[in-house]
């Protein structure tokens, strides 16, 4: 295998080559034009040493990574077992906190995480899951609020069994009125 001076070696007499066909066709143009044999052999032979060049820096260039890459894994391999510990998953300790949206006295949703803004008469869910019957043009209740679909995402309409499960996401809802007990 070569060294990198050796491959720098190359690539300078490369180019040197190079400099030297493009001379030899600058000056002998008129020549080149008057015999298309020539041109096509000349061409041919420029990208021939085109492509070398090229083969040539893309192997230098793969070189020096791989031997890193090959030195890590040895490393690895050779890695003493007291440094090896399994990895421990992390578990979340907090549970969501699901609420139901109602609609005509039907469950039609189910939320998490809602932000109510009653400054501005809105509230925000990152998503509604099960939200099939969910009619979005009536109002709908959720807690003591009743709410208008302002906008939001359909994130997935799937499939199990033959029920269709629609689920909603970045849903808004302008605050329409409260419920009375």
């Amino acid at each position: 295998m070569k060294t990198a001076q050796e491959w720098t070696y190359d690539l300078f007499m490369l180019a040197r080559i190079k400099d030297d066909i493009s001379n030899r066709v600058t000056n002998e143009w008129a020549a080149v034009k008057k015999a298309p044999l020539a041109a096509l052999t000349l061409t041919l032979t420029g990208a021939g040493a085109g492509f070398f060049l090229a083969s040539t820096r893309y192997d230098l260039a793969l070189q020096s990574p791989n031997a890193a890459v090959a030195s890590k894994s040895e490393q690895i391999v050779m890695a003493p077992p007291q440094q090896l510990e399994p990895i421990k998953p992390r578990v979340s300790q907090a549970k969501p906190n699901y609420e139901n949206l109602y609609q005509f006295r039907k469950k039609v949703g189910v939320v998490d995480a809602a932000k109510i803004d009653e400054e501005h008469g809105m509230i925000y869910f990152p998503s509604v899951l099960d939200a099939t019957t969910l009619n979005p043009v009536a109002d709908f209740e959720y807690k003591d609020y009743v709410l208008h679909l302002s906008s939001a995402n359909i994130v997935s309409l799937e499939s199990v069994s033959e029920n269709k499960e629609r689920i909603l996401g970045s849903v808004k809802c302008l605050i329409v009125g409260r419920m009375k007990d």
